[in-house]
C-alpha cells in the first residue's frame, strides 16, 4: 500500500511506504529499522554525497560542500545555543567528532513531566542505546597522551566544574582512530535492506490529510 509520495519538479513522482527526510543521526537510523522491517524506504537527502570524505578533512574544503551555509551559522547565529549543521548525504554525523553518550533516568523524568509524554521510560530508551552502541563501536576512548584533553579536564576540575569523558563511536583501523558516521553505518544498512536515496533534492512542502503526512513536494539542488 503506498503510504507516501514525493513530487519532484518536472512531474517526476515517486512512491513508497515510508519517506525519511535527512539522512542524519535520526534519519538514517529511522530509515535503516524501517528497512530492515521490510517497508519500503525512500530517503530524501538536501545536501550532496560526498563519495571520498577523506577529501574533505581540511577546513576550507570541507564548509562549502558538507556544511549548511558553508559552515557559518556557529559564526553569525544570534542564538545562545551555538551548533553546526551538516548538509550532506549522512548529515551531521559527517562533520562532528563522534561524541554521543545516553540520556539519563533524570532528565528523563524531566521530559515525562515537562511535556507529558506517554510511555517514555528509561529502560526503553536504554535498550535502544545498548542497540546503538553495539552498532556504532561506542566506547571511552583513552586519552591519556591527549595534551589538549588533560588541559582541558585539569582546568575544568579546578574550576569546579563537574564533567565525565564522553564515549565516542569510532574505531581504531591501523592505529588510526576512524569516526564511524552514518554513511558508513546505518545508511549502509539501510540500503543493504533495500531502502533507495535520493541526494541533492530539498523538501520544499509536505502535504496533509486530516493529521497525516501524504505528499511530499521536492526540488533538486545544484550542489557542485
Amino acid at each position: 500500500m503506498i503510504e507516501a509520495i514525493l513530487s519532484l519538479q518536472g512531474d517526476v513522482t515517486l512512491s513508497c511506504e515510508c519517506l525519511v527526510i535527512g539522512s542524519g543521526a535520526g534519519g538514517a537510523l529511522t530509515a535503516s529499522y524501517l528497512a530492515e522491517k521490510g517497508k519500503d524506504v525512500l530517503i530524501v537527502e538536501e545536501g550532496p554525497f560526498i563519495r571520498n570524505s577523506d577529501s574533505m578533512c581540511s577546513v576550507s574544503h570541507s564548509f562549502p560542500k558538507m556544511w549548511r551555509n558553508g559552515g557559518i551559522i556557529p559564526i553569525f547565529s544570534k542564538s545562545k545555543f551555538v551548533f553546526a549543521e551538516g548538509r550532506c548525504l549522512g548529515g551531521g554525523t559527517m562533520i562532528n567528532s563522534g561524541l554521543i553518550t545516553n540520556v539519563s533516568e533524570e532528565i528523563v523524568a524531566e521530559w515525562v513531566k515537562e511535556y507529558k509524554i506517554d510511555g517514555l521510560e528509561y529502560d526503553m530508551l536504554n535498550k535502544h542505546w545498548n542497540t546503538i552502541k553495539k552498532c556504532l563501536n561506542i566506547n571511552v576512548i583513552d586519552n591519556k597522551n591527549n595534551i589538549a584533553s588533560q588541559l582541558f579536564k585539569k582546568g575544568a576540575k579546578s574550576c569546579g566544574f563537574r564533567g565525565i569523558d564522553v564515549p565516542v563511536a569510532a574505531n581504531y583501523i591501523n592505529g588510526q582512530l576512524k569516526k564511524n558516521n552514518m554513511l558508513d553505518t546505518f545508511l549502509k544498512k539501510a540500503v543493504e535492506a533495500g531502502a533507495k536515496i535520493i541526494t541533492d533534492c530539498r523538501v520544499s512542502k509536505i502535504l496533509f490529510e486530516g493529521r497525516k503526512a501524504k505528499e511530499a513536494q521536492a526540488i533538486y539542488i545544484n550542489n557542485k
